[in-house]
């Protein structure tokens, strides 16, 4: 009897080491898969800036030149809500970003960013709305992660 629970428990053992193992094999094909992912987004962004197509990346860490202006992604977020205080002439459709970020009756919250003013967009996103259509969808969602509009 004590043989048949001892052999029991090993199996039990030996099915979720093999479960981990097979886990960590997933986990490891995802990540060779996002890796791959975003050396191809980074050829492709890289071709896109050589030929002028984008004049700066959304990027998970801070661009170059916030660096070099000590300016980080929140004084630029803060710099284009002032920018959408400061105008009046804009559009009723247009949102400040404070505003987006806290969410606003009529606009679909997985478009925030449609709802910003050109200016406050280049300011945000650091690039054109056209430039920022011009990413894919998965990118798309990191810019808009990175800065709280998703």
């Amino acid at each position: 009897k004590l043989a048949e629970e001892a052999k029991a428990t090993e199996e039990s053992r030996l099915q979720k080491e093999a479960k981990n193992n097979a886990n960590n094999i997933n986990e490891a094909d995802e990540d060779r898969k996002d890796k791959k992912a975003w050396i191809e987004e980074g050829q492709r962004a890289a071709e896109l800036k050589e030929n002028g197509a984008i004049s700066e990346l959304v990027d998970d860490t801070e661009t170059k030149e916030s660096k070099e202006n000590g300016q980080t992604n929140g004084n630029q977020m803060e710099q284009a809500d002032d920018n959408k205080k400061k105008s009046s002439s804009k559009s009723l459709n247009y949102f400040s970003y404070e505003e987006l970020k806290k969410g606003v009756d009529g606009v679909d919250v997985t478009k925030k960013e449609q709802a910003l003013s050109d200016d406050d967009f280049k300011t945000v996103f650091g690039m054109t709305k056209d430039e920022f259509r011009s990413l894919r969808k998965w990118r798309q969602v990191l810019a808009k992660k990175k800065v709280r509009l998703f």
